[in-house]
């Protein structure tokens, strides 16, 4: 199937959305958006220069009838032999900030601000940033859709949190809560119908649908990766000799008890002793979690078949049939990872999330 170039139309936006430039939507020469589940999204765009870009704090990208198809911050735009240059910046980047993050803290009622998922994400997304006085100073508004949460009731697991107050990055937690919970923070821009401008909102949303996909129907890429942190232990300073283990099995779930049906090999395993306890079994979950769904399988979607997977976006897992060929009745169940799109019509779909800088195929 050959690629259909797509339209696209940039404009810039101060931090109160309002267009800025003469002339506010340029038609783009090039463009590209390299969408991610667990890292910060990849937006270039280029396209005729603009006349005035000092005070651009959104960069968009709108289709052919005015919709939006993507919306990031424009970083510094660059303008040379009339074209203007924008690498976006994942507007999600608003959460990588370096704050005290208290977990000991209770509310009027003597509970935890974070005692389940729902309440978990909007502490870190919201609250700790309302704290820390942060979310006004950067004179940008947002709203979070925590919907989906409400039906985890179930799945509250502490045993990555420790309670106690340092100083944390919130991407970071926010990354291993996603991993711990499987959930994904996807944003959007909606209008804002009270002030008729756009508005920032970050939803998130549960990996619960499945799509069980062939792979030999597929023009594959794949890699795969051997070398992860399969078993972890943990234990005291206090105490070392008494030790606690950990098991990422095949399946991709945690246990404490060693399986030989699901183990994965070769082992390679990782000691966390800590003073607390409770610090060193929160480190070995997070190593564990972070190594979960650690290969890739990435499909054309203009290659054959490629048009039936069009549909699904990051609250999907695809079951990959035939996974590995030494044994045709492997699946390998994947979440997607990676959604990318060009002006030249590209569109790929990335399961998995290994990363790029892996060496192994």
């Amino acid at each position: 199937m050959s690629n259909v170039a797509a339209i696209g139309y940039v404009c810039l936006y101060d931090h109160n959305w309002q267009a800025l430039g003469k002339w506010s939507q340029h038609l783009a020469k090039s463009w590209s958006i390299n969408r991610k589940a667990f890292e910060l999204d990849e937006f270039q765009v280029e396209c005729q220069g603009f006349e005035n870009s000092k005070n651009a704090c959104f960069a968009v990208l709108h289709g052919p009838t005015g919709q939006v198809k993507y919306a990031s911050f424009c970083g510094i735009p660059v303008t040379k032999n009339g074209l203007t240059q924008i690498t976006g910046i994942d507007c999600r980047s608003i959460f990588n900030q370096e704050v005290l993050v208290d977990y000991t803290r209770r509310d009027q009622g003597g509970s935890y601000y974070a005692r389940s998922v729902s309440t978990l994400f909007e502490y870190l997304m919201s609250q700790v940033l309302i704290d820390r006085g942060i979310k006004s100073q950067l004179g940008i508004d947002y709203t979070l859709d925590l919907d989906d949460l409400s039906f985890m009731s179930g799945d509250w697991d502490e045993d990555y949190i420790v309670r106690s107050a340092e100083v944390r990055n919130i991407w970071k937690e926010l990354m291993a809560a996603c991993h711990c919970y499987n959930v994904v923070i996807t944003t959007s821009i909606q209008i804002d119908n009270e002030n008729n401008v756009y508005k920032l909102k970050f939803k998130v949303a549960r990996e619960i649908y499945e799509r069980r996909l062939k792979l030999s129907d597929y023009d594959v890429v794949m890699r795969l990766n051997q070398n992860i942190i399969n078993r972890a232990i943990y234990c005291s300073t206090a105490s070392p000799t008494t030790q606690y283990k950990l098991y990422l099995y095949n399946d991709n779930t945690i246990g404490t008890t060693y399986d030989a049906n699901k183990a994965l090999f070769p082992p390679v395993t990782k000691t966390f002793m800590e003073d607390d306890i409770d610090e060193a079994r929160s480190n070995a979950y997070k190593e564990l979690n972070d190594s979960r769904y650690k290969d890739r399988v990435t499909i054309d979607l203009n290659s054959k078949l490629g048009s039936t997977l069009r549909d699904l976006d990051f609250t999907y897992y695809g079951v990959l049939v035939g996974y590995n060929p030494a044994d045709s009745s492997s699946d390998k169940k994947l979440p997607v990872c990676g959604l990318y799109e060009d002006h030249e019509g590209t569109k790929k779909i990335q399961f998995g999330r290994l990363s790029e800088y892996w060496f192994m195929d």
